[in-house]
């Protein structure tokens, strides 16, 4: 899992080798889990953008072309902001071993 700051933004991407949490989930009512039983599986992974509220939300399979499924989008002035942030490389990691 990446998590990043672009500006305003919040950027977190998941990829089939982050890691979940074990524990099963919890719920308040028998509504609760049933709602959750029938919500289509979780695909391995997943963009959501924050500025301020979450923005985006969207999961593919990256073994299954044209499995993209939009969780949720919110229309706004985010759209304009986003697409204008400039392309920036990413650097590489380099590990530093103190002595």
């Amino acid at each position: 899992m990446a998590i990043g700051d672009f500006g305003p933004f919040k950027i977190l991407l998941r990829t089939p080798f982050s890691r979940w949490p074990s524990s099963p989930p919890v719920f308040k009512s028998h509504h609760e889990a049933a709602t959750w039983q029938r919500k289509p599986p979780e695909l391995d992974t997943g963009l959501d953008i924050w500025r301020g509220p979450k923005v985006l939300s969207i999961e593919w399979d990256s073994r299954v072309a044209g499995s993209e499924r939009i969780i949720s989008f919110r229309r706004g002035a985010w759209e304009g902001e986003f697409l204008a942030i400039p392309e920036q490389p990413v650097a590489p990691q380099s590990a530093s071993i103190s002595r």
